[in-house]
């Protein structure tokens, strides 16, 4: 048991301490555009203290397939093997900025949720995620502007579950600046 629970702790660590929240909901049908191909192919990145290894395919029904191999590189970890995950990518326009939603494992249960992110493609090809912020969230899920879930008491880290319909989730991340809303780093991812 302890030793599923570290591997458990060893695939969500980077994203609990990105504060990325997650969704019940995807992005509304009539928003979803078609996948970016250049994100098709193999993808590496050290971020956090972890080397990440994204192989991405192209799936049915208009999605990107990707298996996600996460190797940590401290010293407690060595040798062990990589741990991977499996998530599918589908593509919006939410106000003319283009969002992926991204269906994959929950960092807090055994739930398939979403999680939304934007991206980036520098001049040299690499690819830097930027995941939604908890914070800006958080602005207005307090006031019961935006229904969500707070599966935390802990006030540093909320664990937001968005638990609105995908029609509120667009119109608010649509009505707040792209920088603003999606402003957690994850990357830059190179092809290899």
């Amino acid at each position: 048991m302890r030793a599923f629970i570290a591997m458990i702790l060893i695939l969500v660590t980077p994203l609990m301490a990105a504060c990325t929240p997650e969704s019940k909901k995807s992005l509304p049908e009539a928003t979803r555009i078609a996948v970016d191909d250049r994100l098709v192919g193999t993808w590496s990145a050290r971020v956090l203290g972890n080397d990440y290894v994204a192989s991405v395919t192209k799936a049915g029904g208009g999605e990107l397939d990707v298996v996600l191999r996460t190797t940590r590189l401290n010293a407690l970890n060595a040798g062990r093997p990589p741990i991977e995950s499996r998530h599918k990518l589908a593509f919006f326009d939410l106000a003319g900025a283009r969002v992926i939603a991204e269906r994959g494992p929950s960092l807090a249960d055994d739930r398939t949720v979403y999680r939304f992110t934007a991206y980036d493609v520098a001049a040299d090809g690499s690819i830097t995620f930027r995941y939604a912020s908890q914070k800006e969230i958080l602005r207005f899920v307090l006031p019961l502007k935006l229904r969500a879930d707070l599966r935390s008491a802990d006030r540093t880290f909320r664990d937001v579950l968005l638990t609105a319909d995908s029609e509120q989730i667009a119109a608010f991340m649509g009505s707040i600046k792209s920088d603003k809303m999606f402003d957690v780093a994850f990357g830059p991812f190179k092809q290899q």
